[in-house]
């Protein structure tokens, strides 16, 4: 997959255009990320946002132990329904993580333009495959396939919960370093993609 040189965007200034730009190109290019085995064996694959049932995305969006993670409400499927269909112009790229065989969704990867920045996001929601390797190695892919569509040295950033240390030790375990304190007990850490 080539990387979009055409496109010639300066480094951490990715524009709203320019992010749904590259997430169009990714679309039609309809590569996913190389699926990955976690530590139990099995096999988990990648696959858009729009390719599963709102429910089963929801279920898994809405655990209990998501919604602390991240400090936030639960997603109705009237407001899931509305994101979805506006989701080509949001500047998002969203991948749930399912076990291939048996097709049960474990959590999810996606990319977000923030005021932040360009900023990471996981979840493992199903609790068999917490501590299988999934989030660092879903990660890893994810990563790996956002380097054929992102300029190089973009850098990318996570919002963590500063008592959530086990997400904490996964970024710094995969290049993340810190670069400060946000706002309501968030640390902000950063990596180059």
């Amino acid at each position: 997959m080539p990387k979009l040189e055409t496109m010639a965007l300066p480094v951490n200034r990715i524009t709203q255009e320019d992010f749904i730009a590259i997430k169009l190109l990714i679309k039609e290019s309809a590569a996913l990320p190389d699926p990955i085995k976690c530590k139990k064996g099995r096999q988990i694959g990648f696959d858009w946002i729009y390719n599963f049932e709102s429910t089963k995305v929801l279920e898994a969006r809405n655990n209990p132990r998501i919604i602390r993670a991240f400090c936030s409400k639960t997603i109705s499927i009237d407001a899931h329904s509305k994101f979805l269909y506006s989701y080509s112009q949001i500047p998002r790229i969203d991948f749930m993580l399912a076990d291939i065989e048996s097709i049960s969704l474990v959590g999810s990867v996606y990319l977000t333009l923030t005021s932040l920045g360009l900023e990471i996001g996981k979840y493992i929601s199903n609790e068999a495959y917490l501590s299988a390797g999934v989030a660092k190695r879903s990660f890893q892919s994810f990563r790996a396939y956002l380097n054929n569509y992102f300029p190089e040295s973009t850098k990318i950033i996570s919002k963590t919960r500063k008592d959530n240390l086990a997400n904490i030790a996964l970024n710094s375990s995969i290049g993340f370093t810190s670069s400060g304190d946000l706002p309501g007990d968030f640390l902000l850490m950063e990596a180059n993609l």
